[in-house]
């Protein structure tokens, strides 16, 4: 899935001057990266730095391991990671915006109920507010991420930033593309 969503993200960057993708990371700075978060190394986020060292869609940058020309996973998770005390979860950001936006996974502190797929949070102030559930894994993330950014891009090729009523906090949006996302709400809302 991370192979289509880097040649969509190249396919996009040949045609617009604010999408950049960066060549593959160093897998072990990768593994070296993922070590110091807690639970399983995110399966869909390991596999998109297998393909691409972090990229720039619009204003979001999906951060990348030891890349000079981007944000780094560890710079962004030393300074924002954040620890849910309330559903014993952290939030690990790996998608910033310039305006202050945090896209992350959820890790469970337990780590037998840890997977290696990981529900995707969007939230504006790690330290204040409670991340929002927006995608079921990354993967989804990234590919919702990515159909956004071209369909802004259809609308308006100048665009910074994708602006659709109430994005990135839509939840219907997000489910009509990712109908594990309802399933995900309604086991939050059993357990």
């Amino acid at each position: 899935m991370m192979v289509e969503t880097v040649d969509r993200l190249k396919e996009l960057a040949a045609k617009h001057k604010l999408v950049k993708v960066y060549g593959p990371a160093d897998r072990k700075m990768v593994m070296r990266r993922f070590s110091k978060i807690p639970g399983h190394p995110d399966q869909d986020l390991s596999e998109f730095y297998e393909h691409s060292n972090g990229a720039s869609v619009l204003d979001y940058c999906i951060v990348g391991c030891k890349n000079s020309r981007i944000a780094d996973l560890e710079y962004v998770r030393d300074g924002i990671y954040v620890q849910d005390w309330q559903r014993d979860r952290s939030f690990v950001p790996f998608v910033v915006s310039s305006v202050g936006e945090f896209f992350g996974y959820l890790v469970s502190s337990d780590p037998i109920r840890d997977s290696p797929i990981h529900p995707v949070s969007y939230c504006r102030d790690p330290e204040n507010d409670s991340p929002t559930v927006i995608a079921s894994s990354v993967g989804k993330f990234l590919h919702g991420l990515l159909e956004d950014a071209e369909e802004q891009l259809s609308r308006d090729p100048e665009s910074v930033s994708i602006e659709f009523t109430g994005w990135p906090c839509d939840l219907n949006h997000w489910q009509s593309r990712d109908p594990e996302l309802a399933t995900y709400y309604c086991n939050e809302r059993d357990a």
